[in-house]
């Protein structure tokens, strides 16, 4: 007569644990660290054509939202140029779309990789790795 209840506490103590596991991070859906996107960052490298090149486009960029100001000489984002992108699609929020260009966008802690598709192609990246038709820029996190 004690099995049955005790099979049944038993059943309970399971299921609660499986309820409140954690999801492992490879079931979880990742957006490659936007969560983290927003604030300014100072660039410290290009690659332009897989090939590392000098430093365009001002020292520092600011993120908010999807709004972003690129070539400031400053922390200030007054001084840049405003700009923004989109998501075209929900479930890949690293893909982006600026102007007539498609990016992708990469956050990993302090480090922040920004990919633009180049040349006449403008083909859709799945990746922010250096390569042909292919403008990269990484940035250091700053505190403004």
């Amino acid at each position: 007569m004690m099995r049955f209840p005790l099979s049944l506490v038993m059943v309970f103590v399971v299921v609660g644990c499986a309820v409140a596991a954690p999801i492992p991070k490879k079931l979880k859906k990742y957006n490659g660290g936007l969560e983290t996107l927003d604030g300014v960052w100072k660039l410290v490298g290009y690659n332009n054509n897989n090939a590392k090149a000098e430093l365009l486009h001002g020292t520092y960029w600011e993120v908010q939202g999807e709004k972003f100001w690129y070539s400031m000489k400053t922390i200030d984002n007054t001084t840049g140029h405003p700009a923004t992108f989109t998501t075209p699609d929900p479930d890949a929020p690293q893909c982006k779309k600026y102007a007539n260009s498609t990016c992708f966008i990469h956050v990993d802690g302090d480090e922040l990789i920004w990919c633009f598709s180049a040349g006449r192609n403008h083909i859709v990246l799945s990746d922010a790795e250096p390569g042909p038709d292919r403008h990269v820029y990484t940035f250091k996190r700053c505190e403004k």
